[in-house]
This record gives C-alpha cells, sequence and structure tokens, in this order.
C-alpha cells in the first residue's frame, strides 16, 4: 500500500482535524479497503465485493500514533448519504450496547476546503471477519452468530417513536431529536423498489443494455408492481436494520485467555435505515442467506465435493441462527414466519432487471391464489 505522509499544514491535516493536537502534527495517510480500515492486516473478501463506488476511506495517523478512520464521499446522493450515516451511528450508540465508530468531525458540504463531505471517525480495534471465517471450527462460528444475533436484536427491540416511517434516519437541527424518511407503511416500500427498478433501466446509462433486455426488466417490473397489492395490505412493525453485515463489516478481537473472538464494533452504516421488520430477518450473506438447505444423502448430487461441504456447514449454521433467534425473540419469530412470501417479493423486484426469466416463473407458479400478509 502507498503511504503518503503530509507536511503538517496541508488542509489535510489543518481542516479534517478540528482539535488543537492534530492541527500541530503531521499525518500519515494510508489509502485502505473499507474493511481494512481497523486492521493492519491484508484481508480479502469472503464472498463479499468489498469495493464501493460511493466512498473511498482513509486511515490517518498522527505522529503520536493516535489512529482515526477518514471516509471521503464520492459525489453521488449529495449531503443525504453522509448526514444519515452519522445521524444512524449517533442513534445506535445512544440506544443500544453495540459499538460503532465514535464520530470526531464531519461535514456533509462538498464545498468545504478538503472538497469533498467526509466522516472523521473513530478506528475500532481489531480484525474483520473476513481475515479469519474460513479457518474457524464449526463452534467458533456459532459463538461469532450468537453475538451476531444480539447485534439484529437489539437493533429489532429499539422502541422509539422516531422509527414510524421506512428510509433513512436523520439528526434534526444537531439537537437530540431524529427523524425517518417519507416512505409511511410497506406497501409504499415496495412500489419505491419495483419503480427503482424501472427508473434503472430507463436511465442513460441503461444504453449500455439490449433493447430486448429493457423491455422485458420494465414488463417484469410492472407485473410485480400489478400483484402487490395482494401480498401487502396494512404496514406492522418497523426496525433499525443494518442492511449489510458481511464478513468485512464484523470487527473481533480474541481474548487471551480462550482464544475466542468477541466482536469489537460493527461498521459501514451508509445503507442502514428503517426497513419494515420482515425485510430485516434475513441470515447473513456468508452462512448462505436464504440458500437451500442440504443434508448429507445429498451428497450424491454435487460433483464438487468442497461446495458440497461449504453448503453443509452453512445449512447447520443457518438453522442455528434460526432456532436461536425464534428461542429469544417472538417479534424475529412473527416477522420471519409471516414475511416470507412478503421477502419474496421484495427479492423478486430486486432481481427484476437481472434474473427476468426467474422472475417472470416465479410470478407464473403463484397463480391467482396469493396468501394476504396482515
Amino acid at each position: 500500500m502507498e503511504l503518503i505522509e503530509t507536511a503538517d499544514d496541508t488542509p489535510v491535516d489543518g481542516e479534517l482535524f478540528e482539535d488543537e493536537r492534530a492541527t500541530n502534527e503531521s499525518v500519515t495517510i494510508e489509502v485502505v479497503a473499507d474493511d481494512q480500515c481497523a486492521s493492519d492486516s491484508e484481508s480479502t473478501s469472503d464472498s463479499e465485493d468489498d469495493s464501493d463506488d460511493e466512498h473511498r476511506s482513509f486511515i490517518l495517523t498522527m505522529d503520536d500514533g493516535f489512529e482515526c478512520v477518514a471516509r471521503l464521499a464520492l459525489p453521488c446522493f449529495p449531503r443525504y448519504k453522509t448526514e444519515s450515516e452519522v445521524a444512524t451511528m449517533q442513534f445506535v450508540a445512544e440506544r443500544t450496547s453495540i459499538r460503532v465508530p465514535e464520530v470526531y468531525a464531519w461535514d456533509a458540504n462538498p464545498r468545504n476546503p478538503i472538497g469533498a463531505e467526509y466522516i472523521l471517525m473513530e478506528r475500532i480495534p481489531g480484525e474483520p471477519l473476513n481475515t479469519i471465517w474460513k479457518g474457524l471450527s464449526l463452534e467458533k462460528k456459532k459463538g461469532i452468530i450468537l453475538q451476531l444475533i444480539d447485534v439484529l436484536l437489539q437493533l429489532l427491540d429499539i422502541e422509539d417513536t422516531t422509527l414510524d416511517k421506512i428510509g433513512s434516519l436523520y439528526k434534526e437541527n444537531e439537537g437530540y431529536n431524529y427523524h425517518v424518511g417519507l416512505i409511511m407503511n410497506t406497501r409504499e416500500y415496495l412500489t419505491a423498489v419495483v419503480q427503482s427498478q424501472a427508473d434503472y433501466l430507463k436511465a442513460p446509462h441503461a444504453s449500455e443494455l439490449d433493447d430486448r433486455e429493457v423491455q422485458n426488466g420494465l414488463s417484469a417490473s410492472s407485473e410485480l408492481e400489478a400483484i402487490s397489492p395482494d401480498f401487502f395490505t396494512t404496514l406492522k412493525r418497523l426496525c433499525l436494520h443494518h442492511l449489510d453485515i458481511n464478513t468485512g463489516n464484523v470487527m473481533l478481537q480474541q481474548a487471551d485467555d480462550t482464544g475466542d473472538w468477541n466482536i469489537s464494533g460493527i461498521i459501514d452504516w451508509e445503507a442502514a435505515g428503517v426497513y419494515p421488520a420482515w425485510s430485516c430477518v434475513w441470515c447473513t450473506k456468508f452462512i448462505g442467506g436464504e440458500g437451500r438447505d442440504v443434508e448429507t444423502s445429498d451428497a450424491d448430487n454435487w460433483l464438487d465435493a468442497d461446495q458440497f461441504q461449504q453448503l453443509l456447514v452453512e445449512t447447520e449454521l443457518r438453522k442455528f441462527f434460526h432456532s436461536e433467534t425464534s428461542k429469544r425473540s417472538r417479534a424475529f419469530r412473527i416477522a420471519m414466519d409471516e414475511g416470507a412470501k412478503t421477502r419474496a417479493l421484495d427479492n423478486q423486484a430486486i432481481f427484476a432487471r437481472d434474473y427476468l426469466g426467474h422472475v417472470k416463473r416465479w410470478i407464473s407458479s403463484l397463480g391467482s391464489s396469493c396468501d394476504v400478509w396482515e
């Protein structure tokens, strides 16, 4: 990695930092992948794509060894993404025991002296999960999943009148009050998801797509929107959701006495917001999401033995996840069971532009009978 040492009178040193110590010292800047912002070790992704087209992250190291992370937003979703990420981290810190990066300074105005929106925040200690996950035993993995369940349920169980709408979380005038976006109910939420896919297909960059692909995508989106009333009636429970709990965003430290890995913090809250509870109960991606369960007896049907073993482990971990969450939270169990069809429709809406044949077959398989989720 390239290290750039700046002079102590550069804009990075003089403007990013707002305390006296920082402005009198030089800064070393390390350009890093986002999941390395809490670790000096090289890390590779375990199935997730860690690239991000919306921001760049830097580790700033002071002469006295003090380190922090600077996230500079690229010019997309101006102001809103930065403001929401800051507000969400502060909200979570105030209402849960989940460790999130402390925000030292931030500016959502791209015309500031830095020339970009930025957040200057704490560097969470530890290693990203993707550096250790594959080498862990099944029991060690279960121990980490139990901790992730605690994170998920703390977010699910937040009772706050602020969480009364679907959308990103914002802070009101730097005070102690928060507010959420404008979507009022689940039907509006689905309509927005479907419409976003249609908007994508109509956007200028869609000119790279074949005309037939565009028309088929718009057709699938239209059909999904037409059947949505059969799946959604009134909105029920809402909750705060991270939305991107992958192995690069979970930081861990190893206990000296037991060798167990304990979560030291959760990072990258830019996509977090308030969502319908039924959409917040997916298994994490690195244990297969809501993928297909396999049994030992299925081994003969798989040519790739290593892949089959991985699926077996994911199946066991997924069952463990659902069993433990259901035992600990009635709200989770209800959202999981009663929201199954709703999640399926939401999933199809997201895939409409890429997996048209699958979406069309899914719609056809519904027939005329759809259970309404009350």
